[in-house]
C-alpha cells in the first residue's frame, strides 16, 4: 500500500501486488522501489502528477508494478484535491463502473456458493481462473459458475497454464456452456507464440 500525503487532510492512495510472474518485483524488492521514490516526491507539486510518475518509473527502470502503486496515489490525491473520481478524470459521464470480479482456482463447490452471495450483491461478471494441471476440476468450476442464475458474462484465465491441444480440449467442452465467455486470457506459456498464433 502506498500513501501520499499533501497537508494535513489530504491522501492519494495505491497499491501493487507481487507476482509470481514477475520475480523480481518481490515485496521487498518493490518495498524499498517505493521507499526510495519518497525522496523525489518531497516538496514537488502532485497537480503536476503525469510528468512525475513518468519521471518516477525512468529513475527506477525495472520496478514498473512498483512504481505504479506510487503513479495511482498521485492520480488519486489529483483528483481528491479537484473533488472529482478519477473516472470522471478519465472522461466517463456515468457514476456506474462494472468490473469482472475474480474467482479463484479453488474447488467448484466453493466457488459456485461463493458466486451465488456475489450475485445477491450484483456481480453479473466474473474472471475465472482455470490451473490447467486439474481439467476436470478447472471444467467443473467454470460449467457451474457459467450456469449459476445471475452470471451474464466469464472472462477465463488459464495464467499459461495450458497446452494448445488441452486449451482446445478445454474449449470444445466449454462449447454447450451457455453463459457468454468474453475473453480467455494468458492460454499458453508466453514463450509459445507459434502455439499462440494457432489457437
Amino acid at each position: 500500500w502506498v500513501r501520499i500525503d499533501c497537508g494535513k487532510h489530504l491522501s492519494g492512495y495505491g497499491e501493487a501486488s507481487s507476482s509470481l510472474a514477475i520475480p523480481h518485483a518481490s515485496q521487498d524488492n518493490m518495498c524499498r522501489a517505493i521507499s526510495d521514490a519518497r525522496s523525489a516526491l518531497l516538496g514537488v507539486r502532485f497537480d503536476e502528477w503525469e510528468p512525475l510518475a513518468l519521471s518516477l518509473k525512468k529513475k527506477f527502470r525495472g520496478m514498473v508494478t512498483a512504481l505504479s502503486a506510487v503513479e495511482c496515489a498521485l492520480l488519486d490525491l489529483y483528483c481528491r484535491a479537484k473533488n472529482i473520481s478519477a473516472a470522471q478524470y478519465f472522461g466517463a459521464h456515468s457514476d456506474k463502473l462494472e468490473t469482472f470480479y475474480t474467482i479463484h482456482a479453488i474447488a467448484p463447490a466453493v466457488c459456485v456458493r461463493m458466486v451465488r452471495n456475489l450475485v445477491t450483491h450484483k456481480f453479473t461478471k466474473f474472471k475465472i481462473k482455470v490451473t490447467g494441471s486439474e481439467p476436470d476440476a478447472d471444467l467443473l468450476r467454470v460449467k457451474n459458475i457459467c450456469n449459476t442464475v445471475g452470471v451474464q458474462e466469464v472472462i477465463i484465465d488459464a495464467n499459461q497454464g495450458w497446452s494448445t491441444d488441452s486449451c482446445l480440449r478445454f474449449l470444445d467442452s466449454l462449447s454447450k456452456v451457455k453463459a457468454r465467455v468474453t475473453l480467455l486470457v494468458q492460454p499458453l506459456p508466453k514463450t509459445d507464440i507459434r502455439g499462440l498464433a494457432f489457437l
